[in-house]
């Protein structure tokens, strides 16, 4: 499945307005480029994917979720968005599950592994109106949650 059979997946509301703003603004250039990028994708040292491993249009919202997309992850780090709400949760090697803190550098340890929703730079849904992005070092293997200001009238128009 491909970036633009995600977007056929949204019907109605919201979504579906963004999809049309989208497709009118886009050169087609743009639009083929999209068209082939993959839902999920796979890495040496890391995945990603629009939702939950399960389902790339399931949500992962909570420790259950989560968990549940842990069973199916191959490598350390797996990025996901589709909430909008950034999350980093860590499964340790004692099998539990933490949330961390996204208000500084998170130092991601050996032996245990990540889910990580970086957000929305468009829409968030977290009670932040600021967009939000992940930035990833993988030399020193640490994860920043940034938050920037924007031009929501632009945006919402």
């Amino acid at each position: 499945m491909n970036f633009e059979q995600v977007l056929e997946q949204l019907k109605a509301g919201e979504g579906r307005e963004a999809i049309l703003w989208t497709r009118k603004v886009l050169a087609q250039s743009q639009k083929s480029y999209l068209t082939r990028l993959p839902v999920m994708d796979y890495r040496d040292h890391f995945q990603t994917v629009h939702g939950s491993l399960l389902d790339p249009f399931a949500y992962v919202k909570n420790y259950k979720d989560a968990l549940l997309s842990f069973e199916k992850q191959n490598a350390q780090i797996y990025f996901i968005g589709h909430t909008h709400v950034p999350v980093i949760y860590e499964l340790n090697g004692g099998g539990s599950i933490n949330i961390l803190e996204l208000e500084k550098e998170v130092k991601l340890r050996r032996g245990a592994r990540y889910l990580i929703n970086v957000g929305s730079v468009g829409k968030p849904r977290d009670g932040d109106t600021r967009a939000c992005y992940a930035l990833w070092n993988t030399v020193t293997g640490s994860v920043w949650m940034k938050r920037v200001e924007y031009l929501q009238a632009v945006e919402a128009s």
